[in-house]
């Protein structure tokens, strides 16, 4: 620091660096940098504040508030099982807690794959599950069934078909869950050993037995039992027994229209109202030949359309 001395009284003096002055400008500046920071912070803490308050207010409406609880639930496609069956599985798949602490019943906690699990073991007639949400409180559960053609046997082993020739469940005749009592049966007489993993039938088969016995009931009155019989799955030849006590054979590379016309012709033309009765079987497996035979007459055939006629004898001894 300068000192004053007379002679240079009117001088004006310069302060060094690490005055008095300096220092208290200094230090004034070093005070509005904590408190520039210290605002800084209480804002930084702030807003990590309201992150955590909105974040909280978040979970507790997605996972504890009632707002998403599932209030309704419901069921389409059902045809042959009981609705409120399914909506009383899915009302105890979304009952209590996870870990004592998250409710099962909630729109987007709700096990999905639990639901469709426990519904598929439950009804075997249920081919698929679709659930979907609808917010805030909602649950549409779609149900698709098997639809259920005939029920094919071998041996001891019987299996439902589907209208795509798949066998998807064991059939069980005593529980009928999947209607087997009113199903036609296929049963295979050469016992061929055989497993559901992989198996199916033709779906043309399946199809040609559907429409020979609708077109047998609808068109010409005749009911048929339940059983049908085939040599063997991969012949395409069906044995069917009616009410009356007599066998009709087709075979399904004739096709099913064409058996009923030959047939038809058969029963309008040779075969009078007082013989059915009588009859043994009608074999309608060559195209434009009926042979039929009565229980006290030999086999008799009867031609349908022109063509070269074999007599009965031969094509008796042919099918044999």
């Amino acid at each position: 620091m300068f000192k004053f001395s007379s002679k240079n009284k009117n001088k004006v003096v310069r302060l060094l660096p690490g005055t008095t002055t300096n220092r208290r400008i200094i230090s004034g500046k070093k005070k509005q940098a904590i408190t520039s920071i210290s605002k800084s912070g209480i804002v930084s803490l702030l807003l990590w504040f309201l992150i955590l308050a909105f974040l909280g207010v978040i979970i507790y409406t997605l996972f504890f508030s009632p707002l998403l609880a599932i209030k309704s639930i419901n069921v389409i496609g059902v045809q042959n099982i009981d609705k409120q069956s399914i909506i009383n599985i899915v009302t105890a798949d979304i009952e209590g807690k996870y870990m004592n602490v998250f409710t099962k019943n909630n729109i987007i906690l709700a096990s999905r794959n639990k639901i469709e699990m426990d519904l598929h073991n439950k009804f075997k007639r249920i081919e698929d599950v679709e659930i979907t949400t609808k917010f805030p409180d909602k649950l549409l559960i779609k149900i698709k069934e098997w639809e259920s053609m005939l029920v094919f046997c071998s041996e001891d082993q019987c299996f439902v078909i589907d209208k795509n020739g798949r066998a998807y469940a064991h059939a069980d005749f005593e529980a009928n869950e999947l209607g087997e009592n009113d199903l036609s049966i296929l049963r295979d007489i050469s016992r061929k050993t055989i497993s559901i993993k992989n198996f199916s039938v033709d779906v043309g088969l399946v199809q040609f037995i559907s429409d020979v016995k609708n077109k047998l009931e609808q068109e010409l009155d005749i009911k048929v039992e339940q059983e049908i019989q085939t040599p063997m799955l991969i012949s395409g030849d069906l044995q069917f027994k009616t009410v009356n006590n007599y066998l009709i054979y087709f075979s399904r590379d004739i096709g099913a229209s064409k058996s009923i016309e030959m047939l038809k012709t058969a029963l309008n033309n040779s075969i009078n109202k007082d013989s059915v009765a009588d009859l043994e079987y009608i074999d309608l497996r060559l195209d434009n030949k009926v042979y039929y035979k009565l229980k006290t007459n030999p086999v008799v055939v009867t031609e349908t359309e022109q063509s070269l006629a074999v007599p009965a004898e031969t094509e008796t001894k042919k099918k044999k």
